[in-house]
């Protein structure tokens, strides 16, 4: 036990301190309190921040009202963030903290639906006056191209990405930018896109550390990208393809597939243009066009099960189940086969025969991918709670043996030994998950283990790691639900 809260010991001071206490027994005069609730928000203790902030009268302190809303924007809470910056606004800001404000005030609006409000909002920060008020325009210019990005304005985007690397940018921004212009570039000039990826990053010219929260998230893909600009014009197309529809950008996504020359990788680039073209909301025109595949080529395999897959999403469930029984009758079957049969099954909450596929699945696998299928059936039986501990948790033990270093593994492990009264198990479980990386959820189910043992100061203090992990995330919600009791 001691192990345990040693490793949550900067959380144990806080409390030991008295940080996370009610406010109103703080003897704190506003601006003290502020101060207070500012570091605790930078060293990422936001459960106890908030605490601090609330209380705060916005007339005799309006920055805390200001940094109560960015508090309440990483919560995913948009319009009590917006309610709070626009009183501080009101109340009345230095010029530096009212650029800011428009920054995050923006960031609201957009996350609320309201996209032409928020770039709007943004073009405000063009009017600075000041040094320190104009620091904000870069960043802008980068939510402005990230909300264009949402919106499939590709021009637009790209324009806003280019501007913003004309200016001062905090750490991170720039490589974003950069990174994100190669991949818009890479749509119809690869070679540019790869001397971008090749340059130099402009160095972070300016510490802005209220601003980070804002910072989109990773390039994970960028690797990905890298390979494929490296290839011949045919397979860089694929994989430009590939890479755009895992994004979501279904339209640069079909018009790479459909710039694949003649040869053997053009039937498959065919299939994913429609499927594409289905995902992108057209949804007639891309099941028909994966329906005249099949006809021009009977024994595709692979345009059945997508045309199964759309099928199933339509609600058409025999149609579905008349392409998966045509690429049984056409193959040696196998787990993905398998897999798709569970999701018909799924659709039908033919639970039992669901469940008998993932077991299947996993049976036929090959051993270097039995962990992977047992996390698909695990997840299955977690998400339904249909035969939780005798069917799942076993398929939980089967991924987490196969994947030993996975966090993401070793935290459905911990979820189900959780739920299946495995306590002590949870524990070490969930603290490997940790130790490897794992995020809220881990933190979660550590936390309600430690609770479950009586072990409760321990259990508490992992509850308030999982809310400061991920505060915008459905596990801080469940954390403060228990915090609150």
């Amino acid at each position: 036990m001691w192990a345990r809260i040693a490793k949550l010991r900067p959380l144990l001071l806080l409390l030991l301190l008295g940080l996370v206490a009610d406010a109103t027994r703080l003897p704190l005069g506003p601006r003290a309190a502020l101060h207070h609730a500012d570091t605790l928000w930078q060293q990422g203790h936001y459960y106890a921040a908030l605490q601090i902030y609330q209380p705060i009268d916005v007339q005799a302190a309006p920055q805390a009202a200001l940094h109560l809303g960015i508090l309440r924007l990483q919560r995913g809470e948009y319009y009590p963030a917006e309610r709070a910056i626009r009183a501080a606004m009101q109340v009345g800001l230095d010029p530096n903290d009212y650029h800011l404000a428009l920054l995050y005030l923006g960031q609201a609006l957009a996350a609320t639906g309201r996209s032409e409000l928020a770039h709007d909002t943004w073009a405000l920060i063009e009017d600075c006056r000041t040094p320190s008020a104009c620091q904000y325009r870069g960043p802008a210019y980068i939510l402005r191209a990230e909300e264009a990005l949402r919106h499939t304005d590709l021009i637009a985007a790209e324009t806003q990405y280019r501007r913003s690397l004309d200016l001062p940018l905090p750490p991170g921004w720039a490589a974003l930018a950069q990174a994100r212009l190669a991949l818009l570039t890479a749509d119809y000039d690869p070679s540019a896109a790869a001397e971008l990826l090749r340059g130099p990053i402009p160095p972070a010219q300016l510490d802005l550390p209220w601003v980070a929260p804002l910072l989109p998230t990773s390039v994970p893909w960028r690797e990905q990208l890298e390979l494929a600009l490296g290839e011949a014009a045919p397979m860089r197309t694929q994989r430009l393809g590939q890479i755009y529809l895992n994004m979501g950008w279904y339209a640069l996504a079909e018009t790479q597939f459909r710039q694949v020359p003649p040869g053997p990788l053009q039937r498959g680039a065919r299939i994913y243009a429609a499927y594409a073209h289905w995902l992108g909301g057209d949804r007639a025109v891309g099941q028909a066009q994966l329906e005249a595949i099949i006809a021009a080529n009977p024994d595709d395999a692979q345009a059945r099960m997508l045309l199964a897959m759309a099928y199933l999403a339509n609600q058409e469930d025999q149609a579905a189940r008349a392409q998966l029984d045509t690429v049984a009758q056409m193959t040696a079957g196998g787990p993905d086969l398998l897999v798709a049969w569970a999701n018909w099954h799924i659709a039908q909450h033919a639970y039992p025969e669901a469940s008998s596929m993932y077991q299947l699945a996993v049976a036929q696998a090959h051993p270097n991918q039995r962990g992977h299928y047992a996390m698909l059936g695990a997840q299955f039986h977690l998400r339904t709670t249909y035969e939780l501990c005798p069917m799942g948790l076993p398929l939980a033990e089967i991924a987490a043996k196969a994947r030993p270093e996975q966090p993401a593994t070793l935290t459905l492990l911990a979820a189900y030994q959780y739920y299946c009264g495995e306590m002590d198990h949870a524990v070490m479980s969930a603290q490997q998950a940790l130790d490897r990386g794992a995020g809220a959820e881990a933190a979660y189910y550590l936390g309600m283990a430690l609770r479950a043992t009586g072990q409760n100061e321990a259990g508490r203090l992992a509850l308030i790691q999982a809310a400061d992990r991920e505060p915008a995330s459905i596990w801080r919600e469940r954390a403060e639900q228990v915090l609150g009791r």
